[in-house]
């Protein structure tokens, strides 16, 4: 029980940190039981999800598979403060081009789910290039789904984010 305190208070002080940096919303974390499994989520709380829809139909995932866990799925904590960078990296790359918006990532049984809403012509083939170059030693796969409405995010904030 001690051990899962510290990997969730390592984990809430990075994610804070790292949120703080990778966006101009405010962000919170959250810790739930999933599966018997602990499942850590991330998400900007002020994000109004009706305005952003118009702009941003299609929804990302990057799903990153963490080399170094823990028995219960979590990143080990060394590890995971060494994923800041690529974390700031995927949050922030679609954002700053004021071409789609992180919702949520997710920590959950030895992966990292990133899910970002995008526009139409936002480049994800360069973002992946990109992405495999800086990153080349990570197992991330990226997949792209038609979601005008948000019904993904809608449907995950009302089963487990506060605040939405």
């Amino acid at each position: 029980m001690k051990n899962s305190f510290l990997v969730f208070a390592l984990l809430a002080a990075w994610a804070f940190c790292a949120a703080c940096f990778a966006s101009e919303l405010h962000w919170t974390v959250t810790q739930h039981t999933y599966e018997g499994l602990p499942l850590f989520t991330r998400y900007p709380v002020d994000l109004d999800y009706d305005r952003s829809k118009a702009v941003f139909p299609i929804r990302m995932t990057a799903s990153l598979t963490l080399s170094k866990v823990t028995a219960n799925g979590l990143p080990e904590a060394a590890y995971n403060a060494s994923l800041e960078s690529l974390d700031n990296f995927v949050v922030e790359y679609f954002e700053n081009r004021e071409e789609g918006q992180c919702v949520l990532v997710e920590t959950f049984n030895g992966k990292r789910h990133f899910y970002i809403y995008i526009a139409e012509q936002a480049d994800v083939d360069g973002f992946k290039k990109v992405l495999a170059a800086r990153f080349a030693g990570s197992e991330i796969e990226v997949a792209t789904f038609r979601d005008p409405n948000w019904s993904f995010i809608k449907r995950y904030a009302a089963e487990y984010l506060q605040d939405h």
